[in-house]
């Protein structure tokens, strides 16, 4: 926002004070509502990558929030790689939004013992839906077909995708220490099985720290042009 960039100079901190202040409460706030353990919320500036306010919260061992810092902290991030896979996919040209994938009752048995579910599998899945409805209502099961149909045959294409679009990336940011790449499981490792592509579009076979994934979606906010997160 204009009031808030007024006045700034070149090297001057990109943190506004009342903007951290209030994200640093609604983030408590959210928590306890949702009864969660951690939480991370960075506001970034989409043109220019400063970042505008970063906040950190977790239960201590009392069960109370207290300020955490760990922004390097990879973890499995969930449904947030949906558009990511999505992404892949449409990049190949093998794909449309308007193409239909048969969810059916919403349970995918992927390997032995294991079933890749909706969150509405109870109430009997969402059917043949398109894949822009795929990505609207959070399909794991249509956004893991879709995948496994465009790379099925070729595993290994998924991921140099994912690099060449640079996801994972930055591996360092000036003020936040420890970052580093993320890791992951791939067609190059010994003990690749096919049922790995599905759950890697699901973000369960690959780790990534919030701003990394933050960066990726800004991209696609700002047109396409990935900009390097700043404090």
């Amino acid at each position: 926002p204009e009031r808030i960039m007024t006045g700034k100079k070149m090297g001057d901190p990109t943190i506004v004070p009342e903007l951290h202040q209030a994200i640093d409460s609604l983030l408590r706030d959210e928590l306890e509502q949702i009864n969660g353990l951690q939480g991370q919320a960075i506001v970034m500036e989409v043109e220019t990558g400063e970042i505008l306010a970063m906040v950190g919260q977790a239960r201590n061992y009392e069960g109370k929030f207290q300020s955490c810092k760990n922004f390097a902290y990879q973890q499995e991030l969930g449904a947030l790689m949906h558009t990511v896979s999505l992404l892949a996919v449409l990049e190949t040209g093998k794909a449309r939004l308007s193409d239909v994938v048969h969810t059916g009752s919403g349970v995918w048995p992927v390997e032995d013992g294991y079933e890749m579910k909706d969150h509405n599998w109870q109430r009997g899945g969402y059917g043949s839906i398109r894949l822009d409805r795929a990505l609207e209502v959070s399909s794991n099961v249509g956004i893991s077909l879709a995948v496994n149909k465009t790379f099925g045959n070729n595993n290994q294409a998924f991921f140099d995708l994912l690099d060449k679009m640079s996801f994972g990336q930055p591996y360092n940011i000036e003020g936040i220490d420890g970052l580093n790449r993320t890791s992951y499981s791939s067609p190059k490792d010994g003990d690749w099985a096919k049922w790995k592509l599905w759950w890697s579009a699901m973000s369960y076979e690959r780790k990534i720290a919030p701003i990394q994934m933050l960066t990726f979606y800004n991209a696609i906010a700002n047109n396409g042009k990935m900009v390097k997160p700043t404090l």
